[in-house]
């Protein structure tokens, strides 16, 4: 009964945001997913989920699963992590084939029954977990099933046998060596959704090669990033030679940087000190290095006169 009723409650939130995106944008209402994301920094037990579908859930995979060496589950990423990805606390990362953004808490109820792993592989068991289900017992279960156990059995055994509501992933690269930083959580109970954003679909999402090392990723709302070496990156246009922005919010924000520093350019035709941040509303600031400006005109003449 208990399970049927946060089935119906999550169902009910779920639809209650959805109708809030709905309505904005019926009245043209931009939601910004920054904002939506940024006001939780600091929660150690917030986490953003990213799926295709207006749904959250266990939808196991067994092959894929089982080629990753994963136990089936939900997986996400702490808040700190994603909000730290573009170099600064502005940049939102693994959104661009998602639609749908999904930010919630591990309940107080299994927080004490998370395990966290640690950079140095050690491990930190929460205390409503058994006494005598130590460190070594946890990796001798972990170990056990990873690369040859059925993901959703691994899965069960984690859960039923041993209570464990949540594995969060510091930076071992345990859960897997490719995201170093992660979280899996065994059961839509154990978590309560805070929010949820629905980015849209318009047009198809791209990846171009602009030269210079320099990758531009386009994805289905029209969010543009642009970046080498995992680092935001402006680059010139071809023909014109004019400084394209490396990102491009869904707000309809624009950032210019330089190996993922906020950065004014000149223009190539004028040798005007361009902005590096243009707001929607036409606001405009100007950036060196990733500081602000306030006194570009001078600034950046005072700035020539040194470089010559």
């Amino acid at each position: 009964m208990n399970l049927l009723k946060e089935y119906i409650k999550q169902v009910l939130h779920q639809e209650l945001m959805m109708e809030k995106q709905r309505f904005a944008k019926e009245t043209g209402e931009r939601i910004d997913p920054l904002a939506s994301i940024f006001k939780w920094k600091g929660d150690p037990w917030v986490f953003v989920h990213f799926s295709k579908v207006p749904k959250i859930g266990i939808y196991p995979n067994k092959e894929k699963m089982m080629e990753n060496e994963t136990p089936a589950g939900i997986y996400a990423y702490p808040i700190d992590f994603v909000l730290k990805q573009g170099g600064d606390m502005e940049h939102i990362p693994y959104q661009s084939s998602s639609r749908y953004i999904y930010i919630f808490r591990l309940k107080p109820s299994a927080q004490s029954r998370a395990v966290t792993m640690h950079i140095d592989k050690s491990v930190t068991l929460g205390k409503g977990l058994d006494p005598d289900f130590d460190e070594y017992a946890f990796y001798s279960v972990w170990e056990s099933f990873k690369g040859q156990g059925n993901p959703i059995t691994w899965r069960n055994e984690l859960v039923k046998a041993n209570g464990i509501s949540a594995i969060i992933d510091l930076g071992s690269g345990q859960i897997h060596y490719h995201e170093k930083i992660q979280a899996v959580f065994f059961s839509t109970k154990d978590i309560e959704i805070i929010d949820m954003i629905d980015q849209g679909k318009e047009g198809t999402a791209y990846t171009q090669y602009m030269g210079n090392n320099i990758i531009l990723h386009v994805n289905e709302t029209g969010v543009m990033t642009a970046a080498r070496n995992n680092r935001f990156q402006s680059y010139q246009d071809s023909k014109t030679r004019e400084w394209m922005p490396s990102q491009v919010w869904l707000s309809g924000r624009k950032d210019w940087h330089d190996e993922g520093k906020l950065q004014s350019f000149q223009d190539p035709v004028t040798g005007e000190w361009m902005p590096a941040r243009i707001h929607p509303d036409g606001a405009k600031e100007w950036y060196d290095k990733g500081k602000r400006v306030d006194n570009p005109e001078t600034y950046f003449k005072d700035l020539e006169g040194i470089q010559r």
